[in-house]
């Protein structure tokens, strides 16, 4: 997998693409550096948990895709963010191109801290389907 050439920052939403054809996977992280080494790890292993991007290393070999920062942004708006650019996959690329396997953002368990935060940063802004 060939990693994105520019200074990787910390947290923000990436893409995992295919350089053969229009392929692609979205996904966020608050370690970029990081989620980039453990997808390279588990694909190389073939113990990747998404069956697409397992199937198409499997096919077509790990050098086949390529691992881009789409934007950067805050931790807490990680899974906003990223359902944005979900939702614009699935609105405009046919279901064949999307290795996206749930069409839903999804967030590891977090705190009752983590979780205010959240909310409190959530106050006031008009949701992304709303305007």
């Amino acid at each position: 997998m060939k990693k994105c050439t520019e200074k990787m920052p910390k947290s923000g939403i990436y893409a995992i693409s295919s350089v053969i054809d229009n392929r692609i996977y979205i996904g966020s992280s608050k370690d970029l550096n990081e989620r980039y080494k453990r997808h390279k790890s588990e694909l190389n292993r073939g113990k990747h948990s998404n069956q697409f991007l397992t199937r198409f290393v499997e096919k077509y070999g790990l050098d086949s895709l390529k691992f881009w920062v789409i934007e950067t942004c805050a931790p807490e708006m990680l899974i906003q963010r990223e359902q944005i650019h979900i939702d614009l996959l699935f609105k405009n690329l046919p279901k064949s191109d999307i290795m996206n396997m749930n069409p839903i953002a999804k967030t590891p368990p977090q705190s009752p801290e983590t979780r205010k935060k959240i909310s409190e940063a959530q106050k006031g802004r008009v949701p992304h389907n709303k305007g």
